[in-house]
């Protein structure tokens, strides 16, 4: 056994360690008995999906822009069997604004648009389903690696996580990050591959076919958002080098021998064709060079080094992770609240103590330390307001089992306390803290003030949906739709306001062109300025088929979606509906108009 090959002073440590850790464990009912690990279980997944379902539809309001061509691309798949660029399934990424989606994000929607249809809650709920998945599985991989105690809290840390509820409440591929990260974890322990050494707890015994099925499973994680490629890359990588002797001891075994090479066969035969994509698809290229880096050209070797190493460190700053969070507005948690919450910071620091004091006895602790180290890998090269909330994803299960793993170890330490009051009293204010704490950020998050904060910047298209929808019954009888050019990326938030037949999308016209706008906006961005009766006010070509319209001598019946004094048409008509904006005041007006020989005339 691995127990009899390590000196003495090991044996002690690894022995009081067993014992401190079973001390608290020893308090806890659903360590001895399944039904509570069940019922612990149970209410855990209760309250973490109602945290990430209720009003789902409405916080955050409306519909992002980047939630938008998800639902659509999802919406033509499902009834033409399509992209809207006309991919038949396609495999490796959507287009949507000029930028390379997964396209498994917009597959994982549409066994709930075949249900309820294209909307925002049908864009939204594999997000939130995907993120309960996740709590189940941390609590897998945690008690695989420190114990059904530390899994249990673990999950309890991560379904009240502010970062993971905010993820989790919207139709964004990068939703499906946490889920993918702990998943790739949860297979190598499902199929007892050697991915520590000198541990009882992970001693390996791999399983050839749940070892294949583990391969299928980390290499269909790189399809996700785009940075999981680069922590998925980086997480084998270290894994398979800092213990190696691990996967060299099993190598020497005949089953051991089949059950990695079908690992690693599977493995390849899923990461190899994205990676290959990757680097020979020039657009993919184009887009990195638009999008830049942390860097700029001119900047010494040196210099680049820098700005890649402290972009990487504000990862681990209070101000990323308990201050602000992300500086996006987009993104951006409620004032006063970061990624994580404040009781976290005690927990992760003693987690972190504890990591590091035993990091040469505990290969788990290895495991988590490399976790740690490498979450933030997705986000240090590209630009970006602050550091990217949605590009370090992967760490959000890591911080979860670190905290618990301080929840533990301050627990064991309350444990050696001789008075019973003094026990009672101090884990008492750390749970009121706890409540309080996860309390306010459920308030704040909630209210009509944050969803109004959200609602007020033009990428949510709030006013754009509503004003969609008050126009789509409406649409058949007229001859065109004009959209305000003043809105940010508006086209598929129309489509999904007007509930657009897909079929009807490819039978009709389109016009795509390639920004900057002579204005500087959409800068490497692809948009529509039209389809079917549909224009959107951004070009003088638009602008001047409007002109046309109206100076026919046959009559147009012309909607009009626009802002408050946009185009001037209060001068010919009254707008026969207002959108009221975050601020309650009006946002959009709605005209009916007819042209008459150059004229507009009430419709």
């Amino acid at each position: 056994m691995w127990y009899a090959d390590v000196g003495r002073e090991t044996k002690k440590k690894i022995v009081v360690k067993m014992e401190t850790r079973s001390l608290l464990a020893a308090t806890m009912p659903f360590e001895r008995s399944k039904r509570w690990r069940i019922v612990a279980l149970t209410a855990i997944l209760l309250l973490g999906g109602a945290l990430r379902i209720v009003d789902i539809d409405r916080i955050p309001p409306a519909i992002h822009a980047d939630e938008g061509p998800n639902a659509w691309n999802a919406w033509t798949l499902l009834n033409t069997g399509h992209d809207q660029d006309g991919r038949a399934w396609p495999v490796f990424y959507i287009r949507a604004h000029g930028d390379f989606r997964t396209a498994m994000y917009a597959y994982a929607i549409l066994p709930f648009q075949f249900i309820g249809g294209m909307n925002v809650l049908t864009t939204r709920l594999p997000a939130a389903t995907f993120g309960v998945l996740t709590i189940l599985l941390l609590y897998f991989v945690g008690a695989r690696l420190l114990g059904i105690t530390s899994g249990i809290i673990a999950a309890a840390l991560l379904s009240v996580n502010p970062w993971h509820i905010q993820i989790s409440r919207w139709g964004h591929e990068a939703s499906l990050s946490p889920f993918l990260t702990v998943a790739s974890f949860a297979a190598l322990f499902w199929a007892n591959l050697p991915v520590c050494a000198q541990s009882n707890r992970c001693k390996s015994n791999p399983q050839i076919l749940k070892a294949a099925l583990a391969g299928v499973i980390i290499g269909a994680s790189c399809y996700g958002y785009a940075p999981m490629r680069i922590f998925t890359t980086c997480l084998m990588a270290a894994l398979l080098v800092v213990n190696w002797r691990s996967w060299y001891q099993t190598l020497t075994d005949r089953r051991g021998r089949l059950a990695v090479g079908a690992f690693l066969l599977s493995f390849a035969a899923v990461y190899i064709p994205v990676v290959w994509r990757h680097f020979t698809d020039p657009l993919l290229f184009e887009r990195a060079r638009t999008l830049g880096y942390v860097w700029q050209t001119s900047d010494s070797v040196a210099a680049k080094v820098a700005a890649v190493i402290g972009r990487y460190l504000d990862h681990y700053g209070p101000g990323f992770l308990f201050v602000r969070g992300d500086l996006d507005p987009a993104l951006s948690p409620p004032n006063g609240f970061g990624l994580l919450p404040w009781y976290d910071l005690p927990l992760l620091s003693i987690g972190i103590v504890t990591l590091v004091k035993n990091v040469k006895t505990v290969c788990q602790y290895r495991i988590l330390l490399i976790w740690l180290a490498l979450y933030p890998v997705g986000d240090i090269l590209f630009p970006h307001v602050s550091s990217h909330s949605l590009r370090s994803l992967p760490g959000v299960g890591c911080f979860a089992l670190i905290g618990a793993l301080g929840v533990v170890t301050a627990g064991n330490w309350l444990c050696h306390l001789k008075r019973q009051a003094a026990r009672t009293s101090i884990a008492a204010i750390a749970a009121s803290v706890i409540l309080i704490s996860s309390a306010a950020f459920l308030r704040s998050y909630f209210g009509d003030d944050f969803s109004r904060f959200k609602a007020s910047h033009l990428v949510f298209g709030a006013d754009i949906l509503e004003a969609s929808r008050w126009v789509a019954p409406r649409l058949s009888g007229a001859d065109a739709l004009f959209v305000t050019g003043f809105a940010t990326q508006t086209d598929a938030i129309v489509l999904l306001g007007l509930n657009y037949d897909p079929r009807q999308w490819f039978r009709e016209s389109r016009e795509l062109i390639h920004g900057p706008l002579p204005d500087g906006r959409f800068k490497g961005e692809d948009f529509y300025v039209s389809y079917g009766k549909v224009h959107f006010l951004l070009t003088q070509e638009v602008m001047a088929n409007l002109g046309a319209l109206i100076e026919e001598d046959k009559p147009h019946r012309l909607l009009f979606i626009v802002r408050p004094g946009e185009l001037g048409l209060e001068r010919y008509a009254k707008p026969v509906h207002e959108v009221f904006g975050a601020d309650g005041k009006v946002s959009l007006w709605i005209f009916d108009v007819t042209t008459l020989k150059g004229a507009l005339v009430s419709g």
